[in-house]
């Protein structure tokens, strides 16, 4: 059995951030679905998820590392204004915690 799997698993791409901002989606859907009950979340969810899986399983590893660059490319931007916006309300948060403290 292990022998089966370490030749299935050769030469695979495995997860990448792309892969792994799909799962992040797939499982925010999936809670949403669990909460509201609105069953088109929880198809969404797989139909998001079923990628995930054939790129992870994929052997076109330069196919599956452009798709990755071209998401980061896009991603970073926006994950580093996300950054600076939470960082800025924590901050002012811890500011006007400390200001009623007084």
């Amino acid at each position: 059995m292990r022998s089966f799997l370490h030749r299935l698993l050769t030469g695979r791409y495995g997860p990448d951030h792309l892969g792994i901002a799909l799962i992040i989606l797939s499982f925010i859907l999936s809670l949403l679905y669990s909460i509201l009950g609105f069953t088109p979340l929880l198809f969404i969810s797989y139909i998001i998820f079923a990628p995930v899986l054939y790129r992870m399983l994929s052997r076109d590893i330069y196919r599956r590392r452009r798709e990755n660059d071209k998401f980061i490319r896009y991603w970073w931007p926006v994950r580093t204004k996300l950054g600076r916006l939470l960082a800025s309300a924590l901050n002012a948060a811890r500011y006007l915690s400390k200001k009623h403290k007084k």
